[in-house]
């Protein structure tokens, strides 16, 4: 959707190899492809002007987004020892597909087992949890 807003240039910043189809698409897009880290972004506390590379060359921007990575991990999944699956986004609680953990009578809904952030996913996925503990209750 980028790409559609103006010239784009996707940072991999060193950790994030495109595989064929990838690469085909976002060429196809016009989307340019640097695969040197940013070391820094220079603005004004507002508003973004470039970043400087690791080589030291700079690329003047006018926005810059950026794509986090999650971790579903903390102290209550951690003594639960529920297991993780790594996601292109980060790690998440691994669940089936009624979003039962890998510990018996637990289970994770929301961004805590969703590899993509999103609101309706997210409710989507208690009702489903929702659902499968009352089931279990129910029926053991």
């Amino acid at each position: 959707m980028i790409p559609d807003w103006g010239c784009t240039t996707f940072f991999t910043q060193g950790e994030y190899p495109l595989d064929e189809k990838q690469l085909e698409i976002l060429t196809r897009r016009g989307v340019n492809i640097e695969h040197t880290r940013i070391t820094r972004v220079i603005g004004d506390g507002e508003n973004i002007n470039s970043v400087v590379l690791a080589d030291g060359s700079e690329r003047k921007l006018e926005g810059l987004y950026v794509a986090p990575k999650i971790s579903a991990k903390n102290p209550i999944v951690d003594a639960l020892n529920c297991e993780f699956e790594e996601t292109t986004l980060g790690e998440i609680i691994k669940v089936n597909e009624l979003k039962q953990t890998s510990v018996a009578n637990v289970y994770a809904a929301g961004d805590m087992s969703n590899p993509m952030q999103n609101g309706t996913f997210a409710v989507n996925s208690g009702v489903i949890a929702g659902i499968s503990m009352h089931q279990s209750l129910m029926f053991g």
